[in-house]
């Protein structure tokens, strides 16, 4: 009996430390390294900007974590980068991805000066979210709306073939 516990609290906390990760948080040059992980790679790189008080963030990043999930081993990679204010990181956040079981690349945007970086992910972009940038060596596509879930899983499979 105490084995079967023990094993039950080992795998719940490890399912919880995965899940229960802190954002890293980056600043303008941060991003533009890695916006470009993506140009200098085969792998395709989803970036996802979004925040917790966004109703159709939230909507929409169950898709992306799905796709996390699904496709990591074919060299897709998800990246969320978070827009919330630095001070609900632990409020807010933290609680919202373990609610959401979010296990995708998660980072804080802690630069604050939007129209310093707003342009460096893509020139037409107006700042509105959610924004997402797909990118493959020097293909991109960006997109500033919602993205259902099939509109997500065609995009991902174009970028496949």
């Amino acid at each position: 009996m105490k084995k079967s516990l023990f094993i039950f609290w080992l795998f719940l906390f490890s399912k919880l430390m995965l899940i229960a990760q802190n954002p890293e948080s980056i600043n303008r040059d941060g991003l533009k390294t890695l916006l470009n992980k993506g140009a200098e790679s085969n792998d395709i790189y989803i970036f996802n900007f979004w925040a917790t008080w966004c109703a159709p963030c939230v909507k929409e990043i169950g898709y992306f974590e799905k796709i996390k999930r699904e496709y990591t081993d074919k060299g897709v990679h998800v990246i969320l980068i978070n827009l919330d204010f630095k001070d609900q990181i632990q409020e807010r956040v933290m609680p919202f991805l373990r609610k959401h079981e979010i296990t995708a690349t998660v980072y804080h945007m802690q630069d604050m000066d939007y129209n310093s970086w707003i342009p460096v992910v893509d020139r037409s972009w107006s700042g509105a979210i959610p924004a997402t940038l797909i990118r493959k060596n020097d293909e991109k596509v960006f997109f500033e709306k919602e993205l259902n879930q099939d509109e997500l899983y065609k995009l991902v499979n174009n970028y496949l073939k």
